[in-house]
């Protein structure tokens, strides 16, 4: 008897699209916290001003949760959130223990080759709008609000010192910084103005 040949179906595999995110801990009021996606630890005592590596989760709908450690039954935030596929996204807990929230910063855009983008975050929640946002003392954008991102601006790359002014008077600056051509950087504005900890800027790559 001659042996039949079956034909099986071939079924590829079901690839599920991806997001890429980071977290920070961008409230001074909570100087350590645990992150959770779904009740599972993301990243343990992640300190103010620090920021997670990027990561690779299965885009769609996630439980995001924060502890403290030493409350890790009684979550300082709690929220669903919907992770877009391939975008790059930083989520930043920010805010104060009246009410602690997540801001979401898009970090998708790329530059052209021979030029950077930069953008700037307001996540001092005490803090009024910002004026006036500067690269060596050029102004390129102004009225940022807490809590806010501004639009991706174009700079040359090399080194450049970075100011913000409030009522026009210059109460922040930073650097000069190293900056890329063909790279994207954030910068976030954190702590309180007149107290501890105190204003400061934050450059990172997104």
């Amino acid at each position: 008897m001659q042996n039949e040949h079956k034909h099986v179906p071939f079924f590829p595999p079901i690839v599920k699209p991806l997001a890429k995110l980071r977290f920070a801990n961008l409230t001074p009021y909570a100087p350590d916290v645990h992150i959770c996606l779904d009740g599972h630890n993301t990243e343990k005592n992640l300190k103010y001003r620090n920021f997670t590596g990027f990561s690779n989760v299965i885009a769609g709908e996630h439980q995001f949760s924060a502890y403290l450690p030493d409350k890790p039954q009684m979550p300082i935030f709690n929220e669903k959130l919907f992770l877009p596929a391939v975008n790059r996204m930083t989520y930043c807990l920010i805010g104060n223990p009246r009410q602690f929230r997540l801001l979401s910063v898009n970090n998708s855009q790329k530059p052209p080759r021979t030029q950077c983008f930069i953008k700037f975050v307001h996540a001092a929640s005490n803090m009024p709008p910002l004026d006036i946002v500067m690269v060596n003392e050029k102004e390129i954008g102004n009225g940022l609000k807490y809590p806010r991102e501004s639009r991706n601006y174009i700079i040359p790359g090399g080194r450049h010192e970075i100011g913000f002014r409030l009522y026009n008077r210059t109460v922040l600056t930073t650097g000069p910084h190293s900056f890329v051509n063909g790279k994207s950087y954030t910068v976030f504005v954190i702590g309180q103005p007149n107290a501890h900890p105190p204003l400061q800027a934050i450059v990172t790559e997104s």
